[in-house]
């Protein structure tokens, strides 16, 4: 397989296509803070390298993406760099990304290995995810089932079998304050 290709947001927005000194330096300052925050897409700012040229973490000498990676990738419907984790691989090049404020219409998105950059690594050896991950404190849309629709809520509890999710609606309008539903009856609006 060829060697995952990174794409490192410089804070600086300067381009540049080889190992430099500005370029070393702002993966430094990278490292350091384990996460820095995408730039949207400005012009200039996208660097691709391997991950050889700056090298992985002292501790992780893979190359690949792995599940629960923190990444920042495009979104192919703006263009723009969002946040979110990896769920799985989907083909050589090609991961299953879960967004940190998805669209409800779209909760997961393929994204190839050329508009994704490493944020933070996941934990090792972390199974595949079969759905969007949820936990407690994750902003979320529930089905309220009376009515048949999704209103904003945050998800209070979820239960160890992953079978009962708790959620708190944001506006109950004189109804119970908290709901248990399943799975299929959450989705993911803000990561916490």
């Amino acid at each position: 397989a060829v060697a995952a290709l990174f794409q490192i947001i410089l804070a600086a927005g300067a381009f540049c296509a080889a190992p430099s000194a500005p370029c070393r330096e702002a993966v430094a300052t990278a490292r350091m803070t384990r996460r820095w925050r995408a730039l949207r897409g400005r012009p200039g700012s996208q660097v691709v390298m391997t991950v050889e040229e700056f090298g992985g973490d002292e501790d992780d000498n893979e190359t690949s993406l792995r599940p629960g990676d923190r990444v920042s990738a495009r979104f192919h419907k703006d263009g723009l760099l969002y946040e979110g984790i990896i769920l799985y691989q989907k083909r050589e090049d090609v991961y299953d990304i879960s967004w940190d404020e998805p669209d409800e219409s779209e909760q997961i998105t393929s994204v190839h290995i050329r508009d994704i950059a490493l944020l933070e690594r996941g934990t090792p050896g972390q199974e595949k995810y079969s759905s969007v991950p949820l936990k407690a404190g994750d902003k979320v849309w529930a089905l309220f089932l009376e009515e048949k629709q999704f209103y904003d809520a945050t998800l209070i509890s979820v239960s160890d079998d992953e079978k009962a999710f708790v959620v708190k609606w944001d506006d109950p309008t004189g109804g119970q304050p908290t709901s248990e539903l399943k799975r299929r009856d959450v989705k993911l609006r803000d990561r916490n």
